[in-house]
């Protein structure tokens, strides 16, 4: 089973381990419908994270919290929807 906050203390000993200075870029997967995007969830999709992944998007909402409270050089990537299907170009 993975820890409840994984993804917060992951970030954090990332940040941690990079060189001062924040010339070092990073890149993090986060997830949409937090921090800034949060207003921006569907009622269907706030709905479905309470019920089934309040927990993980608890831990989502602390990464961004830990990024955002760092001098770190990061791009955060908020993926909508995720698919093993091919491109389409949209």
């Amino acid at each position: 089973m993975t820890p409840r906050d994984v993804c917060e203390v992951g970030t954090y000993h990332i940040l941690e381990a990079l060189p001062k200075g924040g010339k070092t870029p990073i890149l993090v997967v986060g997830a949409f419908g937090t921090g800034n995007t949060r207003e921006q969830l569907s009622l269907m999709f706030r709905i479905f994270y309470r019920l089934f992944l309040r927990e993980q998007m608890a831990d989502k909402e602390k990464q961004d919290a830990v990024l955002k409270a760092s001098e770190a050089n990061y791009t955060l990537i908020q993926p909508v929807a995720l698919t093993d299907k091919p491109g389409t170009g949209t």
